[in-house]
């Protein structure tokens, strides 16, 4: 089975924009053809992240794997800490800085 990266800015979900379906088009039309596709979004919009948990919607193929930076996968989860943690984080720092 050949393998293949799309890393990409723009978004590559089919219902934002013409170039995000374009992309995902090629993506399903190589994965039916037996290449496993993976897609790096090095951009993904700030409310995904921002929500903490981020549910990937079913009309996005299974057949195509996504990757976003700082988010963690689990099923058609991702998870994204840094929401949680940096926040937390701030407040213990500026709590040490007091004492």
């Amino acid at each position: 089975m050949q393998k293949l990266l799309i890393v990409t800015r723009h978004t590559p979900l089919p219902w934002e924009d013409g170039a995000g379906s374009y992309l995902h088009d090629l993506a399903r039309f190589l994965a039916a053809n037996r290449i496993r596709v993976d897609v790096l979004w090095l951009a993904p919009h700030d409310h995904m992240r921002w929500c903490k948990l981020w549910r990937l919607p079913k009309a996005f193929d299974s057949g195509v794997r996504l990757h976003l930076p700082d988010g963690f996968r689990f099923g058609r989860f991702y998870l994204f800490p840094a929401v949680v943690w940096l926040p937390f984080k701030a407040r213990c720092l500026d709590w040490v800085r007091r004492a």
